[in-house]
């Protein structure tokens, strides 16, 4: 199937929906010259929407796995983002929100760095301990080109147990109108998903053994 959509600046615009509303098939018997038409007894098709650029890859930027160590803003995830971007357009991550999966380990003092040394404070969430947003990202700091921008995660480790793990996951893509691992704008709309299928991303699996 394709779809022809209005250019930019000529009639199209970001945040448009569209979704296909029927789909039909037409049979023939040639022997017969019959034909006739038949329709899926349950049709439901998914909703897309346009925008003027998109977050194409979110990947690991660290090693699959590492040795926990307790101190002070360790290094606990780090992830490599990607655009794609009509010419005069932007794109910026606006929120991120990491799913924290973790075994006897206390983590706190959450902070967001991007490649280069400007940081923000990130917390966890009020719905649950498992999960860390950062929230309100500034433009600058949440900007992406099509070439490739690291964010990583620093934070305060202290390992509480034997058999210690962390690890921290950009879970849940998203969907039109329902809220995903990230926030991002194409400096128009506004939007909660990316494409593909959760987790997003996982970052380095820390371990401490005994």
């Amino acid at each position: 199937f394709s779809a022809d959509i209005e250019q930019r600046g000529m009639g199209g615009v970001p945040g448009e929906l569209l979704r296909v509303q029927r789909i039909s098939l037409t049979l023939q018997n040639l022997a017969a010259s019959v034909s006739w038409e038949t329709t899926p007894a349950t049709q439901n098709f998914p909703t897309h929407q346009t925008v003027q650029s998109r977050i194409i890859r979110i990947s690991n930027a660290g090693e699959e796995h590492g040795t926990l160590k307790d101190g002070s803003q360790k290094s606990v995830a780090a992830f490599a983002f990607e655009g794609d971007l009509l010419p005069e357009t932007s794109l910026y991550l606006e929120e991120l929100l990491f799913s924290v999966q973790g075994k006897n380990v206390d983590v706190s003092q959450w902070r967001l760095e991007r490649q280069g040394g400007a940081s923000i404070e990130c917390f966890r969430t009020y719905r649950d301990d498992t999960t860390v947003t950062c929230p309100i990202l500034a433009e600058e700091f949440g900007a992406l080109s099509e070439s490739t921008m690291v964010l990583s995660v620093h934070a305060d480790v202290k390992h509480t147990g034997d058999d210690a793990s962390l690890q921290l996951l950009l879970d849940a893509p998203g969907g039109i109108g329902e809220n995903g691992a990230l926030r991002w704008s194409d400096g128009t709309g506004h939007y909660n998903w990316v494409e593909g299928e959760g987790p997003i991303a996982e970052g380095t699996r820390w371990t401490r053994e005994k």
